[in-house]
């Protein structure tokens, strides 16, 4: 690996470390001619998880400059999306939710996440909706309380609090002014949790700037705590593909799927593996169902394929709320692929192979 930290903070470059992944592998198929140096780095802490680089490019200049700009708008979109903290100098989704009732100015980034997460909960059905903040705070509290808990020792919110709190959760109380940039949400009480687009709306949206500024790096993946982009070809590859696995939390040894995909997709895994306690013997984790207030049950995890990382990442948690009909009736004209994972380790994919 190499030492250069790429102007990254200090804390930062720390966290630098050389990874393997399975785009880095040939797979059995003879590596092309080489054209491009290989560069690979993962950093901490921003949207709290390790996001990955890879990328293939023509000199380690090129690389540092696409990474330090990669790094520098992740972290500010992390800091714009966070409903926990206040950064000094900015308005932000914790300040939209501490002022409920009051409108807020905020910036395109900010009004364009909330604007594509409203137009999406339409598109689902109400199975995404990012004005469940109310709901899954209760939640995230049972969550870190009990996550260490064995059985037997932890107990469920109250169901007739949580329904008190449903009409803090309608999608109508929040409201959009374009020419104004603002954002209200309408009574004291709501607040939004954005944490199910954030990563994949800030990947997305990381990747089309640098587009647009023209970074001379146009073979790479972005992987944003399970969240992948991938953009342009595998320069390691005959084919150009890049392998993407999915992980399979019965066999971690066994991957669930491996997708091969050419530039332009994205892969997005939700699911109730990592985040999550037991009560009398179900796994309850973290993806709220908006429509029962409980934590979602049907399935493990939900792998999506999809053309866009944002759409990917909504679509991952709302099929985790939704039937396997009604999860294929949603994915038909906005998916690739996808797996569902079922208990037990069962699966089911669309299309059917």
């Amino acid at each position: 690996m190499r030492s250069n930290n790429y102007g990254l903070p200090r804390k930062v470059a720390a966290f630098f470390i050389a990874v393997v992944l399975l785009v880095g592998c040939t797979s059995g198929e003879e590596e092309t001619e080489q054209r491009y140096e290989r560069f690979t780095y993962e950093f901490f802490g921003v949207f709290d998880t390790y996001i990955s680089i890879l990328a293939f490019a023509e000199c380690e200049d090129d690389f540092a400059n696409f990474s330090r700009f990669v790094y520098s708008r992740m972290n500010e979109l992390h800091q714009l999306y966070s409903i926990f903290n206040e950064y000094e100098g900015m308005n932000n989704i914790k300040t939209i939710n501490d002022n409920a009732g009051e409108s807020v100015v905020v910036c395109n980034d900010i009004f364009d996440l909330i604007e594509f997460a409203i137009n999406w909960y339409h598109n689902t059905g109400g199975a995404f909706n990012i004005a469940l903040g109310p709901v899954t705070q209760v939640w995230r509290e049972y969550r870190e309380r009990y996550q260490f808990a064995i059985d037997g020792q932890t107990n469920l919110p109250d169901m007739e609090y949580l329904e008190s709190l449903r009409h803090l959760t309608d999608i109508g109380g929040v409201v959009l002014n374009r020419a104004e940039m603002t954002v209200m949400l309408t009574e004291q009480g709501m607040s939004l949790d954005v944490g199910s687009v954030a990563k994949g709306f800030a990947v997305q949206r990381v990747i089309i700037e640098a587009r647009l500024l023209n970074f001379p790096v146009n073979h790479f993946l972005i992987d944003a705590g399970g969240h992948v982009r991938v953009f342009g070809t595998h320069q390691q590859r005959q084919s150009g593909l890049w392998h993407i696995e999915v992980l399979n939390p019965y066999d971690p040894n066994e991957p669930l799927e491996t997708f091969r995909l050419p530039g332009g997709w994205s892969v997005d895994t939700s699911g109730n593996y990592q985040r999550y306690f037991v009560y009398e013997g179900n796994v309850l984790g973290h993806v709220i169902s908006p429509f029962t207030l409980k934590p979602a049950q049907g399935f493990t995890s939900v792998t999506v394929v999809a053309n866009n990382s944002a759409v990917a990442d909504v679509l991952s948690t709302a099929l985790n709320v939704v039937t396997h009909q009604a999860g294929i009736d949603m994915a038909r004209i906005r998916a690739r692929n996808v797996v569902w994972l079922l208990p037990g380790g069962g699966t089911r994919f669309y299309p059917y192979f």
